[in-house]
């Protein structure tokens, strides 16, 4: 595989969540220009600490990329010393004026608004990505985001209220919908979300899982469970897609049961989802804590189980694991296991903290440890 054309192609249509995820397993082991796609790739996901570091640890093997020295420009911006951020922030915000370098310039700058919780900042780069016809979805989701953590709500309300634009893709339709309810707006969003899922939930692939359990994860909060029951019967009615999309169908199928009280079904049904599995472990794991929530320890164990090599560095994998081995009272080594790993990941959390003393006294293994 040419991974050099492939994080090209990728980084051209803007995925960079899948550049991240290609060169990640190989992030230590990558030639200067994918070093170069990584790091790009590591900032637009979020990853900006990591960015600072790994620039450090790697910045005299990099290519003489202005791209790539822009994001760098960034990060210092919001995330470097204190002393060096107004310069470089000044040094942002001229590169917007920049021909080539403006439309990359105006994405940093905003998310350097959001670090530094300048929503007016923010507003002025999506203002002029607009006037290029370069604006995103998430730009606007991101904005209602911001507006809200710094006290516009109502405002950020308007603006999602009066925003028409129609999704490109599944992650449009997930995060358009996300702040939506973020907003509070739950009919404008289960509004959204009924007009859109079926275009973008039929592909066999983690995507089409997102729609679908952000569309479920709305009608459970609203308690709309006729609605809940249709949307696993749409699921069900795309045979391509049964992949990804049947173990979860299933799942919301024994949650309408359930809420409805007819548990013998709810668990036969259960059954038969844990059985199917679910592909986008983001969701087993959602699936995992429900059933745990509703009584059923033992099917959560075996939906949690096959995803522990993909998610053995997540503590919320391993909060899932040990909440199921706890309710089910009968292996304190792997009670132990869950909870020394969720330990080692939040060595400062007075919760693992708790839940690790917790295990050591169940097994009865290095009781002074676990007392003191």
């Amino acid at each position: 595989m040419d991974f050099e054309i492939l994080a090209g192609a990728f980084s051209r249509y803007g995925m960079s969540e899948e550049v991240y995820g290609l060169l990640r397993p190989m992030a230590d082991d990558l030639s200067p220009e994918l070093q170069g796609a990584y790091l790009k790739a590591l900032f637009a996901v979020g990853g900006y600490e990591d960015f600072g570091a790994r620039w450090e640890a790697m910045r005299d093997q990099l290519p003489d990329d202005p791209t790539l020295a822009l994001h760098r420009t960034a990060y210092l911006a919001g995330w470097g010393p204190v002393g060096e951020a107004e310069a470089n922030l000044r040094a942002l915000m001229a590169a917007m004026e920049d021909v080539h370098l403006g439309p990359l310039a105006c994405r940093l700058v905003m998310a350097v608004s959001r670090q530094r919780l300048e929503p007016d900042r923010f507003a002025e780069a999506l203002q002029r990505q607009q006037e290029r016809a370069m604006d995103l979805v998430v730009d606007h989701t991101q904005f209602w985001h911001l507006l809200v953590v710094t006290g516009r709500k109502a405002e950020a309300q308007r603006l999602a209220r009066a925003f028409n634009r129609l999704p490109r893709s599944a992650y449009d339709v997930v995060v358009t919908a996300e702040a939506l309810a973020e907003l509070d707006l739950s009919d404008l969003c289960l509004e959204y979300l009924q007009r859109h899922a079926m275009d973008f939930g039929g592909g066999n692939n983690r995507w089409s899982v997102a729609v679908w359990a952000t569309y479920a994860d709305q009608l459970i909060a609203g308690r709309h469970w006729e609605r809940l029951k249709g949307i696993a019967t749409e699921m069900r009615a795309l045979p391509e897609a049964q992949e990804w999309l049947g173990g979860f169908a299933r799942f919301l199928e024994g949650r309408v049961a359930f809420a409805q009280g007819a548990v013998t079904a709810a668990r036969a049904t259960f059954e038969e989802a844990v059985a199917a599995g679910f592909p986008m472990g983001r969701v087993g794991i959602r699936v995992g804590e429900s059933l745990s929530q509703m009584g059923y320890p033992d099917l959560a164990l075996r939906a949690l189980s096959p995803l522990e090599s993909r998610f053995s560095d997540d503590v919320g994998y391993w909060r899932a694991m040990f909440d199921a081995v706890h309710a089910l009272r009968e292996d304190e080594v792997l009670l132990l296991k869950a909870a020394t790993r969720a330990h080692t990941l939040e060595p400062r959390s007075v919760e693992w903290q708790f839940n690790y003393a917790a295990a050591l006294l169940i097994g009865q293994w290095r009781v002074e440890e676990a007392l003191g």
